[in-house]
């Protein structure tokens, strides 16, 4: 009846084991959480950063963005310690939600080089969060 299942709609299910690096991925995601609800973030505000944070990495690895563009500009721009982190972020967030004939022209050419996303995800403005 197994080989034959198909035939009858029956669907076989297998279940493998989580990917070590989406575990890992998870866990640092909710230390992230927790850290941003510490310093006041909660609610829909703290699950509109996360879904960016989330979008923005999952951008970088499927070619919505250039390859590595996400990954670049924090590595290349932040300070090694994080303290302007969050700023950076907020400037790239106010970026992906402007098309590009709206943008400053003095923009960092690095920010300038993302495109616009369509959407609402980047269209609220939220506090800035100094991690």
């Amino acid at each position: 009846m197994r080989l034959f299942g198909f035939v009858a709609g029956y669907q076989t299910t297998s279940y493998k084991e989580q990917d070590p690096v989406n575990i890992k991925a998870a866990e640092r995601m909710g230390k992230l959480h927790d850290k941003l609800k510490a310093i006041g973030y909660q609610g829909h505000e703290l699950e509109v950063y996360l879904v960016r944070l989330l979008f923005c990495l999952f951008a970088d690895d499927t070619s919505i963005f250039e390859r590595r563009q996400f990954q670049d500009l924090i590595e290349q721009r932040t300070a090694a310690d994080g303290q302007d982190l969050a700023q950076w972020l907020d400037n790239l967030f106010q970026v992906l939600n402007t098309i590009p004939a709206r943008r400053l022209q003095n923009l960092d050419e690095q920010l300038a080089a993302f495109q616009y996303v369509n959407g609402s995800l980047f269209a609220e403005r939220l506090r800035t969060a100094r991690l």
